[in-house]
């Protein structure tokens, strides 16, 4: 078996190699960012979202899927698992004042909020 639930094991003449190369490809296309540009900050360091801000309507379901897939992703990848830290805040959210912690993925020196 060579590839199964989104990890391929290449067996070469240096050893048995894994690798979920093929899985993170297929997520860039299911969500149409093939040809997106890597970046160290995917997203402003600071900013403080709200409920009602006005922006453009997100599709839960597309964003829960993509959610899930990284997370399958980073879970099966101790080297690129979640890492948490000083992404919490407290009373931070300005809709109800809740508490809010986040989490990092990272792919090498590339974060994922």
């Amino acid at each position: 078996m060579a590839y199964y639930l989104g990890v391929e094991v290449k067996q070469l003449k240096d050893g048995i190699f894994i690798t979920q190369e093929g899985y993170a490809k297929e997520i860039l296309k299911k969500f149409k960012i093939e040809d997106c540009k890597a970046i160290n900050t995917p997203v402003e360091c600071g900013i403080k979202l709200s409920k009602n801000d006005g922006g453009e309507k997100v599709d839960p379901t597309l964003f829960k899927s993509l959610v899930e897939s990284l997370r399958y992703l980073t879970c099966t990848r101790p080297d690129i698992l979640m890492r948490q830290g000083s992404d919490s805040d407290w009373a931070g959210d300005n809709d109800d004042c809740k508490s809010t912690s986040g989490f990092v993925f990272f792919m090498g020196d590339i974060a994922f909020i």
